[in-house]
């Protein structure tokens, strides 16, 4: 048996694999944390887009409506920038969200969908009136039978 400093070469290896694991069960504790965090907000964001189907309307006004194009290291690809607005109580909002959790249709579909001056209804969140969406509930392309809740 060799010792190295007064520890023997199979100290060191045990010593060097509880460290190992020690790290290994790190990373997946952290890759854990990461995929609660984005299950609970996927959560948080579908109860959202689910209450705002009982989420009162009001008169609204598209006030933004056009195409931007984005180019990155993949390509250049275009989104929609819709922006409406309406008023609660005399105090005026503005908002971005067609639906909570994004629409299925292209960004020249919400365009011609919510062209610029449209008089639109808004359902908004009466606890927190700059909450709002142009279109209620819940607006998904996953099939049902992959759906949780």
């Amino acid at each position: 048996m060799i010792q190295i400093d007064g520890i023997s070469d199979e100290a060191q290896e045990l010593a060097e694999g509880r460290m190992q694991r020690k790290a290994l069960l790190f990373i997946w504790f952290v890759i854990g944390l990461v995929g609660l965090a984005i299950f609970f907000y996927g959560r948080y964001q579908l109860t959202r887009a689910r209450g705002s189907g009982t989420w009162p309307l009001i008169d609204g006004e598209i006030v933004t409506s056009r195409i931007e194009a984005h180019t990155s290291e993949e390509g250049t690809y275009q989104s929609a920038n819709i922006e409406y607005r309406y008023q609660v109580d005399g105090k005026e909002f503005k908002s971005e969200v067609i639906v909570i959790g994004g629409h299925s249709y292209s960004a020249y579909g919400a365009v011609a969908r919510y062209p610029q001056g449209q008089a639109v209804n808004v359902a908004y969140n009466p606890a927190k009136p700059h909450q709002a969406v142009l279109e209620q509930g819940v607006e998904s392309t996953v099939p049902s039978n992959l759906r949780i809740g």
